[in-house]
């Protein structure tokens, strides 16, 4: 510690490669109404995104007997299955 305490150490240097995610969690919906969650890499396409939220059991039951008429995907912020 320098002499003259803590008031005269420097301040901490951010490294900027530790403040960025490489995944991110997303809310799924099916027909507007919440599902759940899933954590996809940021870059995830929306292939992989229909895939992971189609393995949840609350997106299963709400699915069932219907099929997918329509997704909307943004990625790193939501999908949304229109199910009839």
């Amino acid at each position: 510690m320098t002499p003259g305490g803590v008031a005269y150490e420097p301040w901490p240097v951010a490294d900027a490669k530790w403040l960025v995610d490489d995944t991110v969690t997303i809310g799924v919906q099916v027909n507007g109404k919440t599902a759940g969650t899933i954590e996809l890499a940021l870059d995830a396409d929306e292939e992989t995104a229909v895939a992971a939220a189609k393995a949840l059991d609350s997106v299963g039951r709400q699915l069932a007997g219907k099929s997918v008429a329509k997704v909307i995907y943004k990625a790193g912020k939501i999908l949304n299955l229109i199910a009839k």
